[in-house]
């Protein structure tokens, strides 16, 4: 067991004790007869990797060390890294580099881990780092096309995109006239965490002011080629509690906000990257899997940090 410093705001500082390098104190249930993850091998000394989760700014990474630190990480799915994995990882590490939201290192791990689950496809463990588009989606309830909708339910066309509609005496926008009715569209799960059902477009297109343009078309979530619309999908939602949960409600200009969130479970002293899991899928649907590769991620983060 190793100490390591958590710098307070003004300068105090706690101890809590760190296992294994990282930070983070799950509550996940033992998976093996022994109990505990499998162990995590030490990157570098303590001395070398930072020890504070906080940020004053985005974090900046030496990638040759990231990337050389992930693929170093056993088991799978850490290992090497072809040229379409590193450059789908070196995307989203750009985004993660400029995201001013992101201000605690385990939420940056938990977002990764994240990622890597909802992004593997067959074989098993290829990890493509890309949106991806669900398959076999036909057979669920919302694998149907329907009428695009206003709140009210009222159809909307396709100026909906370029208009915005007016202000009512209490400054809250109107719905833009619809002059004809826009193509149905099927919301089927898309992006680097999977959306799904109208609703939930409807309320993230409203969320990131994208005026129409993700709504009329779903499949802006899953753009491989422009994938930044699929991370702010994945950082807003994870952040704001958009996704799942009974607290969960729409606001206008904000979209779906107050289910669970990031720092309901990863906050001050308390990381708990197994419940995390409630974020996306209840139930703790590879809740354990998850949890592990954040802790390791978590590490390799903290070990290739520049600041």
């Amino acid at each position: 067991m190793a100490g390591f410093r958590f710098p307070g705001p003004l300068g105090s500082y706690l101890t809590p004790l760190s296992d294994a390098g990282t930070l983070c104190r799950t509550l996940a249930p033992a998976p093996g007869p022994l109990g505990g993850f499998s162990p995590v091998p030490p990157l570098r000394t303590a001395k070398q990797c930072y020890a504070s989760p906080y940020l004053l700014r985005p974090i900046r990474l030496d990638r040759a060390a990231f990337i050389r630190q992930f693929e170093a990480e056993q088991p799978r799915p850490f290992g090497t890294l072809d040229e379409e994995q590193r450059g789908g990882l070196n995307q989203v590490l750009d985004f993660i580099e400029t995201d001013a939201e992101l201000l605690d290192v385990r939420h940056v791990a938990y977002l990764l881990a994240t990622l890597m689950h909802e992004s593997r496809k067959a074989p098993k463990w290829k990890l493509r780092w890309q949106p991806e588009h669900e398959s076999g989606y036909a057979n669920q309830p919302y694998g149907k096309p329907v009428e695009i909708t206003d709140w009210a339910g009222r159809p909307l066309g396709p100026d909906y995109k370029v208009a915005q509609g007016p202000l009512d005496k209490q400054g809250k926008r109107q719905p833009p006239p619809a002059s004809a009715k826009a193509a149905p569209q099927v919301f089927y799960g898309r992006g680097y965490v999977q959306l799904t059902w109208q609703d939930n477009y409807r309320a993230m297109d409203e969320a990131l002011g994208l005026r129409g343009a993700l709504h009329l078309n779903p499949d802006l979530a899953a753009d491989a080629d422009d994938p930044g619309i699929a991370y702010r999908i994945m950082s807003y939602g994870m952040r704001m509690g958009s996704f799942r949960g009974s607290g969960r409600k729409h606001v206008q200009g904000a979209g779906f906000v107050g289910g669970h969130r990031l720092a309901d479970y990863i906050a001050g002293e308390r990381c708990d990257y197994y419940n995390a899991r409630n974020i996306i899928n209840g139930g703790h649907d590879k809740a354990t899997e998850i949890a592990d590769y954040a802790a390791r991620l978590e590490r390799i983060l903290q070990c290739s940090r520049l600041e």
